[in-house]
């Protein structure tokens, strides 16, 4: 019976020590994730996104990029990062995707002509620095005045 008993445990104690070697200890990817979600460029501007894969400790960390539109936006690889650039006007998506269990994560990118946005800002601007400008040569009464301030002067003959 002990060597029955002995037997049993042995076995028991080698398929325990098969069974160890046998087990995967692969950590799996479980997400990723972008530093950012959006993106607005102008034409030839160009922006950086970090992908972050989960967990810290995971085998695989290796990632994919792809834009949705090449002719809007393009997104290559530097550094481990994803260079993004803008071609012409319109929205694209930048979308990372892991290698190991394909998660993924997109950014979307609009690119947009800035000088129109730049242009206007600057007519405003210009627009209230004459507003000021007049107003000070008014204060000094030596510019052209409102009528308030043209009542009551003498005019020279």
């Amino acid at each position: 019976m002990k060597k029955v008993a002995m037997f049993l445990a042995m076995t028991l104690a080698i398929s325990a020590l098969i069974a160890s070697c046998d087990s995967d200890d692969s950590v799996a990817v479980s997400g990723v994730t972008l530093d950012s979600t959006n993106l607005s460029l102008a034409p030839g501007d160009s922006a950086t996104l970090v992908a972050t894969v989960s967990p810290d400790n995971a085998d695989d960390k290796s990632v994919t990029w792809k834009s949705s539109d090449t002719d809007v936006a393009t997104v290559d690889v530097s550094a481990g990062v994803g260079v993004v650039a803008s071609k012409s006007v319109g929205t694209a998506t930048i979308t990372v995707t892991t290698t190991d269990g394909g998660k993924t994560a997109k950014c979307t990118v609009t690119v947009s002509e800035a000088e129109e946005e730049e242009s206007a800002a600057d007519e405003e601007d210009e627009s209230a620095a004459d507003e000021e400008g007049s107003s000070d040569e008014d204060d000094d009464g030596e510019g052209e005045g409102s009528e308030s301030q043209v009542i009551g002067k003498p005019e020279m003959a």
